[in-house]
């Protein structure tokens, strides 16, 4: 008897963060990261923001993968980051997770203001 593979593979524990020293708020210079398992061997596609994709995208142990990307003056797009993860097996099926796991980026473009206290008079 012959059997095939019709179960998707499964995609885990999606986490996503920030370099930034507060998690949840991304800025020039700071990385956005996506940590996640899938269940087969298989090499994901991951996006940011539906079109971005990641600077690196880096297996670790097992079936371990974290995804970054390096935030510029332009990219991503101020406001909430979301992110896809599609995965194919050998058998072809499929599976994509669209910002399922847990985790709230914010990306906003901040201002350096002088303030000069000297000049200040009460």
């Amino acid at each position: 008897m012959l059997h095939s593979d019709r179960i998707a593979p499964l995609i885990s524990s999606p986490a996503l963060s920030s370099t930034n020293a507060v998690s949840t708020v991304a800025k020039f210079g700071d990385s956005l990261l996506l940590t996640f398992t899938v269940s087969d061997s298989t090499v994901p596609v991951m996006l940011f923001n539906t079109d971005i994709q990641p600077t690196s995208l880096t297996h670790g142990s097992e079936n371990a993968w974290t995804a970054s990307l390096s935030v510029t003056n332009t990219v991503p797009a101020e406001g909430a980051v979301s992110y896809t993860v599609s995965l194919v097996d050998g058998a072809g099926n499929s599976r994509t997770c669209t910002t399922c796991g847990s985790g709230d980026v914010r990306v906003g473009r901040f201002t350096a203001v002088r303030i000069d206290s000297a000049s200040m008079s009460m």
